[in-house]
């Protein structure tokens, strides 16, 4: 094909490229763009709100080409970022690149060529990267001629399968003419149909090369490739739009085609919100379904598709579990392997339901300390209660660092040995569920007490926010009776000796080899002159110390005597104190963890919490007090 020989003839071509976290594909893309064999160029880069490196890229390559333009925006999505880039367009033509994909050189000057010799509105090129493969027998220098109405109504009619007009702006490039005044809807994904529809109304001609001449890439963080969540639904809302901008357009044929388009997608939207447990979203699709069951069977869809709409108008439950097992006898091993539980499918199939909607939590979490995961699980009972659901906690595959080596009273997990079952729920109440959500296996802070956006600083706990934790801890989480009596002992014990007490909890020195996230001890949690100050200073006539520590240990008891008091966290071997952190020659010492479950560690936490003030650093074990204490500490000093 011969090149155009002059760029004064070259008529202006405006690239939008809208840029959110991308910068390991950034670079590549523009310059995919900037080097191409057509030179008359505006290249609009518009970073949407970026948190890594990629607003600073768009700038270091603008500053190295006169013909890239750069917007920087605060984060309103991809439809905003192109609205924005439209706006300020100036070309006779404009195209899009989405900015992880890439193009051939010869592609703008290939479909140029075209628009200006066919008089095209539309052009259009073939592109790797589709999730399905579509047979392709055509010759790629093949043009495709029809007219605007012809392509959207090809595009419309599920019945004509066709690699082309396809349902993304980035494998076109449109006459700026028929982009007046269209916009993409902006908060939603899925935002090309619509767009797409009204352009293509717009169009006089439309022509498709069957050439290869941009690389989609298929990747896990893009829009395109999300997992599926309550956002699919956007895709029936763009379609309803589109239908509504027919309808008003009088193309009686097309909207039905449109309508249809949707009739195809809800049963497909009602099942996979039904399988990820969305049941809100579920149910409003089920109730647009019945609404308008009698549409629905007099359209033209096809007739396997009516056979499944009358199985769904008989009974949703049966259609969802004829759905499931379709799906596993298809892919029986994907079945395994994604490890779906055994009652979810006893439940779709048979359709038995109550009122009550449970949140699993999958406690999984590897080599965690105690209150490492006391503070995940509470976060997610947080979470579940604010939701309405009733927690269920699955411990099967709890993996703490307290967990001993040989069974103690039939377990080793230290929450199953310690803790009383936060709900009872049998496995016909799960059957039955009106809902059942998993949660993740990792931190979700939803409502952790604490957050370090700033370690340097000192951060003092939301007291409203301990007291909603301490609420969801007396109404979830219990001592088993046996525990809860020693620790009542402990205590005794403690008030026997001092009336009032400061609590100070010291991380041991060589904790920090467990993990970059644990800090070493601040200092001022051992600055013995600085708490004996603090003790004059709120009256206090005990130290209550709560360490692993066995240096800490010694230094204390010599500083304070009688007035020191300690429990067995930090053990006696032989008559000589062996820190549970402070045997070195294991490398990481927290192998010494394996000790009575963790007991210990509960002791101290419940005592921290029962003294009158606190000084303490980031930990854990110490968050856990402040939410049993419910905001009666007197002070608390917190050191990081």
């Amino acid at each position: 094909m011969e090149k155009l020989k002059d760029n004064i003839k070259e008529p202006l071509i405006s690239i939008i490229i809208p840029v959110y976290c991308v910068e390991k594909y950034l670079a590549k893309c523009v310059r995919s763009v900037c080097d191409s064999e057509y030179k008359n160029l505006e290249v609009i880069l518009v970073d949407d709100g970026s948190t890594d490196s990629s607003g600073l890229i768009c700038d270091e390559l603008a500053a190295k080409d006169k013909r890239i333009r750069v917007i920087h925006s605060d984060n309103y999505g991809q439809s905003h970022a192109r609205n924005l880039a439209l706006d300020i367009a100036k070309g006779i033509y404009i195209g899009f690149v989405d900015s992880d994909d890439w193009i051939h050189s010869d592609m703008y000057s290939e479909m140029v060529k075209i628009a200006t010799s066919q008089n095209a509105d539309i052009v259009e090129c073939n592109f790797n990267g589709r999730r399905r493969d579509v047979p392709d027998e055509m010759d790629e220098n093949v043009l495709v001629k029809m007219s605007g109405a012809e392509a959207i109504k090809m595009q419309l009619d599920y019945r004509i399968s066709s690699r082309f007009p396809s349902t993304s702006v980035w494998s076109k490039l449109f006459h700026r003419n028929i982009l007046q005044g269209l916009k993409f809807p902006e908060g939603r994904i899925h935002e090309e149909f619509g767009f797409l529809c009204q352009a293509f109304c717009k169009a006089k001609k439309y022509v498709y090369i069957n050439k290869k001449l941009y690389e989609h890439i298929l990747r896990d963080g893009s829009t395109t490739a999300q997992r599926v969540s309550a956002k699919l639904l956007d895709k029936l809302y763009v379609y309803q739009e589109r239908n509504e901008y027919l309808l008003n357009q009088n193309n009686k044929e097309l909207y039905l085609l449109s309508k249809e388009q949707e009739y195809e997608l809800l049963l497909f939207l009602a099942g996979e919100m039904a399988k990820n447990y969305l049941f809100d979203e579920e149910i409003q699709v089920r109730n647009l379904i019945v609404n308008q069951k009698q549409d629905i069977l007099k359209s033209g869809i096809s007739t396997s598709k009516k056979r499944q709409y009358r199985i769904f108008f008989l009974s949703y439950h049966l259609y969802y579990g004829l759905r499931n097992i379709k799906t596993i006898l298809r892919h029986p091993r994907e079945f395994v392997i994604k490890n779906i539980q055994k009652e979810f499918t006893i439940y779709n199939v048979l359709g038995m339901r109550n009122r009550e909607k449970y949140y699993v939590i999958r406690c999984n979490q590897p080599k965690c300390g105690l209150f490492a995961i006391f503070m995940f699980v509470l976060d997610h009972i947080a979470y579940a209660h604010d939701k309405g659901y009733i927690p269920i906690l699955k411990m099967e595959k709890y993996d703490c660092l307290y967990k001993e080596n040989k069974r103690i009273n039939g377990t080793k997990n230290p929450w199953e040995y310690y803790f009383k079952p936060i709900s009872k729920i049998t496995l016909m109440d799960r059957l039955r569920a009106n809902s059942i959500t998993y949660g993740s296996v990792n931190f979700i802070r939803y409502k952790g007490i604490f957050y370090f956006a700033d370690k340097r600083k000192n951060v003092l706990p939301d007291k409203e926010r301990v007291s909603e934790l301490f609420s969801l801890v007396s109404q979830y989480i219990h001592f088993q009776p046996e525990l809860q009596k020693e620790l009542d002992n402990w205590y005794s014990e403690m008030k026997k000796k001092y009336n009032r007490i400061l609590g100070i909890h010291v991380r041991g020195t060589d904790m920090y080899v467990a993990g970059k996230q644990h800090n070493k001890p601040s200092s001022k949690l051992v600055d013995l002159s600085l708490i004996q100050d603090t003790m004059k200073k709120n009256k206090m006539d005990g130290v209550f110390l709560c360490t692993d520590d066995v240096n800490v240990v010694n230094k204390f008891q010599q500083f304070f005597g009688e007035k020191l008091f300690v429990t067995n966290s930090v053990r006696q071997v032989e008559g000589k104190r062996e820190g549970i952190h402070f045997d070195k020659s294991l490398g990481n010492g927290r192998e010494n963890h394996k000790y009575l479950l963790g007991k210990e560690v509960i002791i101290d936490m419940y005592l921290l919490s029962r003294c009158n003030v606190l000084m303490c650093g980031p930990s854990n074990v110490a968050f856990a007090a402040i939410i049993y204490n419910n905001n009666a500490y007197e002070d608390i000093l917190f050191y990081v």
